[in-house]
């Protein structure tokens, strides 16, 4: 089930689709799911499909719209407000934020030409 989850994120299944694809019962799967991963089917999907979702932001430079449209998101407000729900910002912060430190990371020696305003030296 999980793999139809991860292999379906641009147009996702329902959760009729995913037991079928599973050969159980709609009823079973949300007692598995629920056993298991303590979600329900749907919920547990929207949960993948943020976490490539953040993926995307963090190591690709595809634009916001088309990561929610390859995650499955009818639009990008929709993408958006369930990004931010999940995470706490929104999608462009995120990357924002992480790009930030990921500079910082991997060319430390580029720090001093990120400082707008340098402060004095105090005597």
């Amino acid at each position: 089930v999980l793999r139809h989850m991860e292999e379906n994120l641009e147009a996702p299944l329902s959760p009729r689709e995913l037991a079928g694809r599973a050969d159980i019962s709609l009823r079973k799967l949300e007692r598995m799911m629920r056993a298991k991963l303590g979600d329900t089917p749907m919920h547990y999907y929207l949960k993948v499909r943020l976490q490539e979702a953040r993926n995307l932001l963090f190591y690709s430079d595809m634009p916001v719209g088309e990561i929610a449209t390859v995650c499955g998101f009818s639009a990008q407000p929709v993408f958006s407000r369930a990004f931010r729900a999940h995470f706490g910002m929104s999608p462009r912060d995120f990357r924002n934020q992480f790009r930030a430190d990921r500079l910082m990371q991997f060319r430390p020696e580029i720090r001093p030409q990120m400082v707008l305003y340098p402060t004095e030296p105090s005597a």
